[in-house]
């Protein structure tokens, strides 16, 4: 097997030529919040003129809202917020009649017949993590109609630039909103699935903002990167980022906790390490609320109210936010949540048990600082955790972090911080908040979208390769009596081992944009009329088999081979990776032919 690396140019845009680029803009799709960021003309300018400066330590920080813009007033919002919530109101028909904090505010407002003959569904951004299980009685309803999560993001997706549009008009009434001459860069959790990217795709297909599935104008940016560019060239950082300063990003949002190790170099960053992540973030936060409010009046009067009463559930956890956002873990805080009137009827407060250790008091709900963090243990533990995990590798790398940098909306959770600033083995006066809170990544996204080689290296999280006959090797797959029927003699006189995983990329790899890696093969049988080269990866920096546990197939790509009469005379095949900011590139060559074929991996997590 033949291997070498190269640089080679990605593809060019073969769009430019009828649909020109004239914006860049980020999403950021969260689990709770969702909002938009415009690179205004004169961004683009001063940061690619930025490239020319020889260590980017030196460059000058500019106050980043002066040049993109985002939103902060919503329809239906009750104070300045750089999202809107991620929620869609559908009638009986299964149309949107409200999105973002118009959607809550408006099933809120509902009779309870009229709110029976609507769906509010909100958080089903979770539905594109198989591994969460996440289940919603409002998809449920919405499958009714043909409705798949896929389609839910994309109505969502559709609202959100129509008001992005409106945005747009407002500041020059003469401009128009066409989204293929946009370069759209997606922000997504670093933990994501190749497989929950590609429904991110699709969503955007769906939506008509993307003429094709496989449109070159749809960039992904991983979260806890767009915070760390964002902290890097903001005038109003709070941390002071030094060339060589190994930082650590914690992205925490509404459904995950992402981890990225990065290092600024004179012309960029560097991964140090892989990054890891969890689904721990605030929704679950909301979740651990709720159970114990079900088990404080009792999951049978909980589960009988809000089967009849959807919005109690959302009137709970409306009067919950307000107690989460106050807590500062402060020894004496009280806060509480009153019962809802349609389930205090079935409650006898006086006969009321509970396993629960919290008072029920005039009909409310008391929390005390107790409560509040017997709730926040898990997830702070979970968290503390990923962090510990992460400067451990670190270190084991002979690397002291100089920054503990968080993001994201949890992050502003002043209890949050002084858990990690006491918990976690590493000087507090590291640990920073982004002063830029929920905006920090909107902010960041369009630094990427107008630079992406600013993010130099990423260290390969898993294993990627291709699956083959190998040739047996006794040191490598053991004694013959234990491979049983997994061995086979080939047309060549070489015994081989069946289904064997061919690294391409090892996990821990250094992936650098533009590297090319070069594998030659030729077809298993003489007889063969077509090769598939199946693409797997793996957790293990070593699998040997592609059949084994923590190994997954994540695509194939299918090439015609000339049947022939003899070994000698087979077909051969190049297969060329190519290492793109947001994925890889597979494109297979029949060398006799002229043959090509090719498929893209997302950085499958």
């Amino acid at each position: 097997m033949g291997q070498h690396q190269s640089q080679a140019p990605a593809p060019d845009d073969l769009l430019t030529a009828v649909y020109p680029i004239k914006w860049q803009i980020a999403l950021d799709f969260g689990t709770s919040y969702s909002g938009f960021a415009i690179a205004v003309k004169d961004f683009a300018g001063a940061v690619v003129d930025s490239a020319k400066t020889v260590d980017l330590a030196s460059i000058p920080r500019i106050h980043l809202t002066h040049y993109i813009k985002y939103n902060s007033s919503w329809p239906g919002g009750r104070m300045p917020y750089a999202k809107t919530r991620t929620a869609l109101l559908y009638d009986a028909s299964s149309k949107v009649v409200a999105w973002g904090n118009e959607a809550w505010e408006q099933y809120m407002a509902m009779e309870p017949g009229d709110q029976g003959e609507h769906i509010y569904v909100d958080r089903f951004k979770l539905l594109l993590d198989t591994k969460l299980a996440h289940q919603d009685e409002a998809m449920d309803r919405l499958k009714a109609f043909g409705k798949d999560p896929t389609d839910v993001i994309a109505d969502y997706l559709r609202e959100l630039v129509a008001f992005l549009g409106k945005y747009i008009r407002h500041g020059d009434p003469k401009t128009e909103l066409n989204p293929f001459h946009v370069r759209w860069c997606l922000t997504i959790p670093a933990m994501w699935s190749d497989a929950a990217k590609q429904k991110m795709y699709r969503a955007m297909f769906k939506a008509n903002l993307i003429p094709t599935l496989t449109s070159e104008r749809v960039i992904f940016c991983s979260e806890p990167m767009a915070g760390l560019l964002s902290e890097a060239i903001s005038s109003d950082a709070r941390t002071k980022i030094q060339r060589d300063d190994p930082i650590l990003m914690v992205d925490m949002g509404g459904g995950t906790v992402d981890l990225t190790a990065m290092r600024m170099g004179t012309d960029g960053f560097d991964e140090l390490v892989p990054g890891i992540g969890a689904s721990c973030g605030a929704t679950m936060l909301d979740d651990e609320f709720l159970g114990m409010f079900r088990r404080a009046v009792g999951p049978d009067v909980y589960y009988q109210v809000v089967s009849k009463h959807p919005e109690v559930k959302l009137k709970i956890l409306r009067d919950w936010e307000t107690c989460k956002t106050t807590f500062m873990g402060e020894k004496r805080w009280f806060g509480r949540v009153p019962i809802p009137r349609t389930m205090e009827k079935y409650l006898d407060l006086d006969d009321l048990e509970s396993d629960v250790d919290v008072e029920l008091d005039d009909d409310e709900l008391c929390l005390t600082t107790a409560i509040m963090e017997t709730l926040y243990e898990p997830i702070v533990a979970e968290i503390v955790g990923l962090v510990t995990t992460m400067l451990d590798r670190l270190q084991a790398k002979g690397i002291s972090v100089a920054h503990v940098l968080c993001v994201g909306g949890f992050s502003q959770s002043k209890y949050l911080l002084s858990a990690l600033r006491e918990r976690l083995p590493i000087n507090p006066l590291k640990i920073v908040a982004s002063a830029h809170g929920a905006a920090a990544i909107l902010l960041g996204a369009p630094i990427f979208a107008c630079r992406p080689e600013l993010i130099r290296t990423q260290v390969a999280r898993l294993t990627y390769g291709i699956q083959m006959r190998t040739p047996y090797k006794p040191s490598v797959h053991g004694p013959r009596e234990r491979l049983r029927d997994r061995l086979v003699m080939c047309d060549d006189g070489i015994t081989r081992v069946n289904n064997a995983f061919d690294v391409v990329i090892r996990k821990g790899d250094a992936l650098v944009p533009g590297q090319v890696i070069t594998k030659s093969y030729v077809p298993a049988d003489c007889l063969h009329t077509e090769v598939w080269f199946k693409i797997f990866v793996s957790h293990l920096e070593d699998p040997v088999y592609t059949d084994t546990i923590g190994c997954d197939k994540v695509g194939t790509v299918t090439i015609k081979v000339t049947v022939c009469t003899h070994y000698s005379k087979k077909d051969p095949l190049v297969a060329t990776v190519r290492v793109e900011h947001t994925g890889l590139v597979l494109e297979v060559k029949n060398k006799r032919t002229g043959a090509k074929v090719g498929t893209t991996v997302d950085f499958y997590d």
